[in-house]
């Protein structure tokens, strides 16, 4: 997407697309519709792209991923946040980023939360972790 080659990009996530099983489920859709989204933003069909992105935030929902949902609402979360929406924008990540209870180190992760940190939101809290996760297990020698 960097290359700024979107009507290649868009051909060939549009083409993957179609290879996508009809009423299957194949994990990397979601991840396909939220490309197709950033291309298509940047061929200035907001609309259009908006709807991809919601997509791809609809389909992760159903197949369970939750990292792609995160993924995807970010990118969705960005395209109100440009028109003014800072409450919806911050609905759709808070929603997908309460879900997670470990890796809050990941990229994803990490942009989510800097994402709500400039629409004045807080990560939701994380899980407490539990005590034989913080400390080595001290176990006996004979």
């Amino acid at each position: 997407m960097r290359a700024g080659r979107t009507a290649e990009g868009l051909a060939a996530v549009d083409a993957a697309l179609e290879n996508v099983p009809r009423g299957g489920r194949f994990f990397y859709e979601p991840e396909l519709h939220r490309l197709r989204g950033e291309l298509l933003l940047r061929e200035r069909a907001r609309e259009e792209g908006e709807d991809a992105l919601r997509r791809a935030v609809e389909v992760a929902q159903t197949q369970g991923s939750r990292s792609l949902e995160l993924r995807a609402a970010v990118s969705l979360a960005r395209v109100p946040r440009r028109q003014g929406s800072v409450d919806e924008a911050r609905s759709l990540v808070v929603h997908a980023h309460a879900a997670f209870t470990e890796g809050f180190e990941t990229a994803d992760l990490r942009a989510a939360s800097a994402l709500l940190r400039e629409l004045g939101a807080q990560a939701p809290p994380r899980p407490p972790v539990a005590r034989a996760e913080r400390e080595p297990h001290r176990g006996t020698v004979a």
